[in-house]
């Protein structure tokens, strides 16, 4: 089992190479899943109690940029209060039973657009049958901006933008061009990972 972690800035792109990999991956090869999901789905079912209906996707699209970054730091605060609760891995094990120790559909590879922190890689190199790929995907500010980023001093210095800024990533991947670069990029990678034997 391969998992390939994804970093990024927010609005890097994390999401949109995910979807370029997966394609020149093929179908039935690979699945995308991202850790703040459960992070979201948790989010959510308190938001219920107090009548607010939004979805996953709604916390998730860059479309929705204005209710993403208002519920972004109730998010923040849920995900480190259930480490606190829970075990620094909470949310890590809970992504594996979930979606690779429970694999009914036969995925090899697992595309983790989210990944943040150290503790994140900790856990899942510690698995006897997960290989693990690290990702960096940069852009520049002004393609970041472009997609709608926002400078935010309190998000943006945070251990969730920050934590992973001196990792020794496997490949990093440059989006600040078209799609086609993106997925020539996509390929590329493909090609490394055969070369190096982790497929």
């Amino acid at each position: 089992m391969l998992v390939i972690l994804l970093s990024g800035k927010r609005y890097a792109g994390k999401d949109t190479f995910a979807e370029s990999l997966a394609q020149q991956f093929g179908t039935g090869r690979c699945k995308i899943i991202a850790l703040a999901d459960q992070v979201r789905e948790e989010y959510i079912a308190t938001l219920i109690e107090e009548t607010v209906v939004i979805t996953v996707d709604d916390l998730k699209r860059n479309s929705h940029h204005r209710l993403k970054e208002l519920h972004r730091p109730g998010l923040i605060k849920l995900a480190e209060d259930r480490k606190r609760e829970h075990g620094i891995d909470y949310w890590s094990r809970l992504l594996y039973e979930k979606h690779m120790n429970n694999n009914g559909d036969g995925s090899t590879i697992f595309l983790v657009t989210d990944w943040r922190f150290i503790e994140e890689f900790a856990f899942f190199t510690s698995q006897k049958r997960v290989q693990v790929v690290t990702v960096r995907i940069d852009a520049s500010l002004e393609a970041r901006q472009a997609r709608g980023f926002v400078y935010n001093q309190q998000t943006d210095t945070g251990r969730s933008e920050t934590n992973l800024d001196l990792f020794p990533f496997d490949y990093r991947i440059s989006n600040n061009d078209s799609k086609e670069h993106l997925n020539q990029q996509s390929r590329s990678l493909i090609s490394w990972l055969s070369k190096t034997g982790k497929i």
